[in-house]
């Protein structure tokens, strides 16, 4: 009888122990989903401040070239100027994505989502 009670109490103190483990791998895996998840959207919060300003630099920029063009050829010949820059900027933006912002957005994902701690 007296080893039948040792087998129960050793029985019970190892499921007691992996409950307590299994607690434990539950909330590791709970502060990683959070660490992650800071970093990815202080990323995008990131990527957006700078995109906002960027779009103002360029607002701006945009204003003292078409003042500058404009001393040249006039108003609206400036104004097609910077119209045709930004449509063949815009153009290569467009044929360079995979380059300029697929693959580093994947390789930034996938470089958080999967490293070990």
């Amino acid at each position: 009888m007296l080893s039948s009670d040792k087998n129960v109490d050793a029985l019970t103190h190892l499921l007691d122990v992996i409950a307590h483990y299994l607690g434990l791998r539950v909330e590791y895996t709970k502060l990683t989903i959070i660490a992650k998840s800071v970093k990815l959207i202080s990323a995008a919060v990131l990527a957006l401040v700078m995109l906002l300003l960027t779009a103002g630099i360029i607002l701006c920029l945009s204003v003292g070239a078409a003042y500058w063009i404009a001393t040249t050829f006039g108003v609206i010949q400036a104004s097609l100027t910077l119209a045709g820059i930004y449509l063949i900027a815009m153009i290569i933006v467009y044929l360079g994505r995979k380059v300029f912002f697929e693959r580093p957005i994947v390789r930034f994902l996938t470089k958080l989502l999967l490293e070990k701690n």
